[in-house]
């Protein structure tokens, strides 16, 4: 130890690592904390999206049929196959959804690790993969799941084009 109470091998210009342990971890916390505020946010516009569009859709029938009885021009095999495509359209954006979500999680929890491991040692060496995701499987899945709305709408829209007022 040196005068000013630091080892001989420490440079002043670097904090102790315990130093930059916190603001990692505080960092890193906060990189969670905005991940989940953002997978809640997509979620309620998911949620919102699917689940409240249809009824738009159809109350926009039934105000453009102003009063009048709505019948369908379509025979069952008809419409069949554009119901078939909107319930696979919901069900591939569920599953998008979710693996967009999961991807989130995960790099959660290799954050959970990184810092775990500079609790226990602080001194600890961190890859550049602790600190990065795979962005490019993100973009893939949103580009996925936009493309089964826009055929859901489109099905959708094809059903009630074809339904009309006696």
């Amino acid at each position: 130890m040196n005068a000013k109470g630091k080892d001989a091998g420490q440079s002043s210009a670097e904090p102790p690592p315990e130093d930059l342990t916190e603001k990692i971890v505080a960092h890193l916390s906060k990189e969670i904390e905005t991940t989940s505020n953002n997978m809640m946010v997509f979620r309620t516009r998911i949620g919102f999206g699917l689940l409240v569009g249809p009824f738009l859709l159809l109350g926009s029938l039934v105000v453009g049929a102003k009063g009048q009885p709505i019948s369908f021009n379509l025979r069952w095999y008809e419409w069949l196959p554009a119901l078939v495509v909107i319930l696979f359209c919901y069900l591939g954006i569920a599953y998008i959804a979710s693996q967009i979500e999961a991807q989130a999680w995960e790099q959660c929890n290799r954050w959970r690790n990184l810092m775990g491991r500079l609790y226990k040692n602080p001194s600890a060496k961190m890859a550049e993969k602790d600190m990065e995701s795979n962005q490019h499987r993100s973009k893939a899945g949103y580009m996925v799941g936009y493309s089964f709305l826009f055929f859901a709408v489109l099905a959708a829209v094809f059903i009630v084009k074809n339904a009309g007022t006696r």
